[in-house]
């Protein structure tokens, strides 16, 4: 699951140039994967931090599209419980203080 999700998100990596579209699609599919049950053991488990940090430097970018996809797939990891929440939580600049 952590190498599947990492490729997927790496469509949205700010090191390489990418098709708009093809991060709209992973973070869709990061969403759709959040929110079927028998895959929160797998998230919870295997999906490291640099997906989260991924995830959330998207929210910085000038494309609304993108940023409330961005939104959208947090929401749903957060939506798993208590682990993805304190992971998202944990990113620097997630949560102001």
């Amino acid at each position: 699951m952590e190498k599947g999700a990492a490729v997927i998100l790496s469509a949205c990596s700010s090191s390489s140039v990418v098709c708009p579209a093809d991060c709209l699609t992973a973070l869709e599919t990061v969403g759709r994967l959040s929110q079927v049950d028998m895959n929160e053991d797998a998230i919870c488990a295997h999906v490291d931090d640099v997906i989260y940090e991924q995830i959330i430097a998207l929210l910085m970018l000038h494309d609304i599209q993108i940023v409330v996809a961005a939104l959208e797939a947090l929401y749903q990891l957060s939506e798993l419980g208590d682990v993805t929440t304190t992971r998202i939580a944990q990113v620097s600049a997630a949560v102001s203080k």
